[in-house]
């Protein structure tokens, strides 16, 4: 070692760099421990319950896929969109607890629908490529089919059994 590595002045200003360089080192630590700390007391005490009035599923071009809402009047839906972005399938529960479940084509006209009535009982309805009823099986609140055939215009043609019948 030579004289100017032993000058006290230069040893003193070496370890006054080394101890500023400790300080902050240890200052970094310990704020990005605290940091994590947080990080980690704040993501145990989130819940894993989600809750919102409408969650949106989209694709990775941002195009909605499907959508779980709730509407103004308290009932539920999942709709399912296809990627021009038609509703083509529609579950619901209403408020009063009526069911439904409807297949829409290409053109979102109803093709398909699956119902509870308000007393409860089950109805089919097909529809023609103009969205009108045509067909509907249904079940009387005492258990009884009924079937109904429409025309294009949703006059009434034909049921099953016959009114009167039994």
């Amino acid at each position: 070692m030579d004289a100017q590595q032993l000058d006290p002045q230069r040893l003193l200003g070496r370890i006054a760099t080394l101890e500023r360089a400790h300080r902050r080192t240890r200052r970094m630590f310990m704020a990005s421990f605290g940091g994590l700390s947080l990080l980690l007391l704040v993501a145990a005490a989130t819940p894993h319950v989600y809750r919102a009035q409408k969650f949106e599923l989209v694709s990775a071009d941002g195009t909605p896929r499907a959508e779980l809402s709730v509407n103004a009047q308290g009932g539920s839906r999942l709709v399912f969109f296809d990627a021009k972005k038609r509703a083509r399938l529609n579950l619901s529960v209403e408020k009063n607890g009526r069911a439904g479940v409807v297949i829409y084509d290409s053109k979102s006209k109803a093709r398909a629908a699956l119902s509870t009535r308000a007393d409860e009982s089950p109805t089919f309805v097909l529809y023609d490529k103009r969205g009108q009823a045509r067909t509907t099986a249904a079940m009387h609140k005492d258990g009884r089919p009924i079937l109904f055939f429409s025309n294009k215009k949703g006059k009434v043609i034909s049921m099953l059994p016959k009114p009167g019948s039994r």
